[in-house]
């Protein structure tokens, strides 16, 4: 299984659970968008909640410099036995347009990780295999070059030497830096391609049920960071997003209940935006405030909206 943009976990096999998507994104309107891997809604605040993207399989989103939201599509074509990626954006108008024509495979398509001066960031991992895990970015008017990763595993270092397992999801950091999630680790890469990491291990462990119900699925997902440099991490393992220090330190800041669990974060003028997944596809939106508040904005049951309980 090939990992590209951070977009998903998919087994080679179409009859396979997929892996619980991590785009969470809110524009300058404050609405939020956010997928449940068949198709992209959209909260508004007023209530609204609407599918504005159908018939895509988009495990990643972002929004373009001009605010439009993209995302990529994966689809499996059983007759050939082959992935096909293609990525797509949300006009104005309401439309949505193919931005690249699918690709056999897990092309260099579609990345959320973008920094300020363009540069793109992909990873690419075999999650099957267990054999390779890396990092490139593409300079604008430039091509793909590896940042860092080699051989599956687990080493910091600079460039080639260093070693990625499952990386989850990708965000560039206030200055410049990119950072991952990587199993039981949250890391960052510098853009010489040096490789250290920020914490590993126990904080950061799923639970007993969790490696044994998600298997592969049970560890950290989507991340975000903030201007001070704090990582805000999906621990989807242990039911909770975290908070780590550039120094390290790790504490928890939202626990999902009843069954749920966060895939995907974003941040939005102090406040924090979680995905959350529950089995039977059900997703839901909640939104912890900068004073610490906790509501839930929206949930999605069997691909219709559902009334949010009260936190």
């Amino acid at each position: 299984m090939i990992l590209l943009a951070a977009a998903s976990f998919i087994s080679a096999s179409p009859a396979a659970q997929a892996h619980p998507g991590t785009g969470i994104v809110v524009d300058r309107e404050g609405r939020v968008y956010f997928t449940d891997l068949r198709r992209v809604w959209r909260w508004e605040p007023v209530g609204r909640l609407t599918a504005v993207v159908t018939g895509k399989h988009s495990h990643a989103l972002r929004l373009d410099p001009e605010g439009r939201l993209e995302g990529e599509h994966l689809f499996y074509d059983p007759g050939a036995m082959r992935w096909w990626t293609s990525s797509w954006r949300l006009e104005d108008d309401g439309s949505v347009r193919e931005t690249a024509r699918a690709e056999e495979g897990f092309p260099f398509l579609f990345t959320p990780a973008v920094a300020s001066d363009g540069t793109r960031y992909y990873a690419r991992v075999d999650n099957n295999r267990r054999d390779v895990s890396e990092i490139y970015r593409r300079i604008p008017g430039g091509g793909i070059e590896l940042l860092a990763g080699g051989a599956y595993g687990y080493a910091d270092g600079v460039g080639r030497q260093a070693r990625f397992g499952p990386i989850g999801a990708l965000a560039v950091g206030p200055k410049g830096d990119l950072y991952l999630t990587d199993e039981v680790s949250v890391r960052k890469v510098a853009p010489s391609g040096r490789v250290e990491t920020i914490t590993r291990g126990a904080p950061l462990k799923p639970s007993l049920f969790a490696r044994f119900s998600e298997g592969r699925f049970g560890k950290m997902m989507g991340l975000a960071v903030d201007a001070r440099g704090n990582v805000f991490a999906a621990n989807f393992g242990a039911g909770c997003v975290v908070r780590v220090t550039p120094g390290g330190r790790v504490t928890r800041v939202l626990r999902s209940e009843d069954g749920w669990s966060p895939s995907g974060v974003t941040l939005r003028g102090g406040d924090l935006y979680v995905l959350e997944w529950k089995g039977g596809g059900s997703v839901r939106v909640r939104r912890v405030s900068c004073a610490g508040t906790v509501s839930t904005l929206a949930v999605v049951r069997d691909g219709r909206p559902a009334k949010p309980s009260q936190d």
